[in-house]
């Protein structure tokens, strides 16, 4: 499906005669109509979360695709889980480099914001010098076992045999 953005740049790439240099970080890149496509699709994007966080009323584009479907924002850091992530996770807690590499592995490893606060509840606070498997594999199970979805879909990569479980042993049972 060709979006609205992909027909302008065509047009343009039609209008503008030789293409153009530009130059990033030392390097002189070919502004092709990919590159340009891809840059004015992220600016549009920006001007999406932009309208919205302004609490503007929608539709935020007339670009079909951007008004179906949902994208990342452009900055990674402007989602509520990074936010939750930097906030909650990195500047909270014990700043010792053992720590907060501690707190950010497990917590980008369930990418969730609602798992973090079960460990933290059930534990108190996450710390790599108290760390121990067996009473993380207990409460993550338990909370697996009850219903719970422990990890967030937006970066699973799925594992090639199809059982589900909770077990640590496959993301965190070699830490200690």
């Amino acid at each position: 499906m060709v979006t609205v953005l992909q027909e302008r740049a065509e047009q343009r790439v039609l209008d503008c005669g030789p293409a153009r240099k530009i130059r990033v970080a030392g390097r002189t890149l070919t502004v092709t109509p990919v590159f340009d496509t891809y840059w004015r699709f992220a600016a549009a994007r920006q001007k999406v979360y932009e309208a919205r966080l302004a609490g503007g009323a929608g539709p935020f584009t007339d670009d079909p695709i951007l008004q179906r479907h949902r994208f990342t924002n452009c900055f990674r850091a402007a989602d509520r889980v990074s936010q939750d992530l930097i906030g909650g996770v990195i500047y909270r807690g014990e700043q010792a480099w053992e720590e907060v590499f501690f707190r950010t592995l497990l917590f980008k490893i369930f990418n969730k914001t609602s798992t973090w606060r079960l460990l933290n509840g059930a534990l108190g606070e996450v710390r790599w010098n108290a760390y121990d498997y067996r009473t993380y594999d207990r409460v993550l199970s338990q909370a697996f076992s009850a219903g719970q979805r422990l990890y967030s879909a937006a970066y699973i990569v799925p594992r090639r045999s199809s059982a589900r479980s909770a077990s640590t042993r496959t993301t965190c049972g070699c830490w200690r």
